[in-house]
């Protein structure tokens, strides 16, 4: 059998998948070679659907296998409702030894959908809601791992363990922070175009802003006279600094009301100044299993697990060593 034979990976992945679903066999798989690498398989499995136009978006997995690497790799998971996230992984570890693949690599960019008691979507990051609650992602529990995994671990359970209110004491620092780095490259960025002839029609206008600003201000019509302090005010005027802060300030002070003056039951009754972070995110986790939640609450937490993007340590390009 050629390893280029995709009628045969067509078969063998039915056979796979069939034996895994046996309680629903109404599935598409899409095999093909890849343009630019003739060792590279591309596959993408979904639920079978008519109108084929609309089945990239309705994907339940898809990835790609390296014959000569021995990897499956470019791995892209989807809420399905042939396979549950765990029977994917499964499969995708049946298929590599299978195949007598060496790893799986996917990277981690897991979030779920929730509704609001009114009806409103909410994206919740998976990997910090299992971080903050169990240390580890979900992709770790099933020995996905990046290079830094024991590294990550300890620093994670470390704070975990923080205060709630220490925690929201930490965000407001921590965005604040990241803020001032963005404005900072922004800036470079800015002060590198102010020297350029060759700038694009959209580099020109905002040059064109910042220099009306600097006229305005200053009274200052030529380039040349132009210091790096007074480009720097004057882009803080264009970028909305000042009113940018304030609104980091603000949210955060608007969140810490929430844990100081709780006056319902129904908005995060669980919530304690003495609670840890970890506790925290814990009945989260099993609240949203049962009940829908009010606005306030799904709020407050996707502000705490968007926040911690930029204060958990973690590797989301995951390999699995298929043994």
């Amino acid at each position: 059998m050629s390893q280029y034979d995709l009628s045969f990976y067509n078969s063998s992945f039915k056979n796979l998948l069939i034996n895994s679903n046996k309680n629903n066999k109404n599935f598409n798989i899409d095999i093909n070679k890849n343009k630019n690498n003739m060792n590279i398989i591309d596959i993408k499995i979904g639920p079978h659907m008519e109108n084929r136009e609309n089945y990239f978006k309705n994907y339940c997995f898809w990835f790609s296998i390296n014959l000569n690497d021995k990897k499956i790799y470019k791995t892209d998971l989807r809420k399905c409702s042939l396979f549950s996230g765990t029977e994917i992984l499964n499969l995708l570890e049946k298929i590599a030894k299978k195949y007598k693949l060496k790893k799986i690599e996917i990277s981690d960019n897991s979030y779920i959908e929730i509704m609001s008691l009114k009806d409103k979507e909410y994206d919740i990051f998976l990997r910090n809601m299992y971080i903050l609650s169990e240390g580890i992602s979900w992709y770790n529990k099933f020995g996905y791992i990046s290079n830094f995994f024991e590294e990550e671990k300890e620093y994670n359970r470390r704070i975990m363990e923080m205060p709630l209110s220490d925690y929201m004491v930490f965000i407001l620092e921590i965005n604040l922070k990241k803020f001032e780095e963005r404005f900072l490259i922004s800036f470079n960025i800015i002060k590198e175009q102010f020297d350029r002839t060759n700038l694009s029609p959209l580099e020109e206008r905002r040059r064109g802003k910042i220099k009306k600003i600097i006229k305005e201000k200053y009274e200052i019509n030529n380039i040349k006279n132009i210091t790096d302090n007074i480009l720097y005010e004057a882009y803080k005027i264009y970028y909305e600094y000042d009113k940018k802060k304030i609104n980091i300030e603000e949210t955060n002070i608007k969140f810490m009301e929430y844990i100081i003056h709780i006056t319902s039951s129904n908005l995060l009754s669980y919530i304690r100044n003495t609670y840890k972070i970890s506790d925290v995110i814990k009945s989260f986790r099993k609240k949203i299993k049962n009940i829908r939640l009010d606005d306030n609450e799904l709020e407050f937490i996707k502000y705490i697990l968007d926040s911690s993007d930029n204060i958990l340590k973690y590797d989301g390009n995951l390999i699995k060593i298929i043994e």
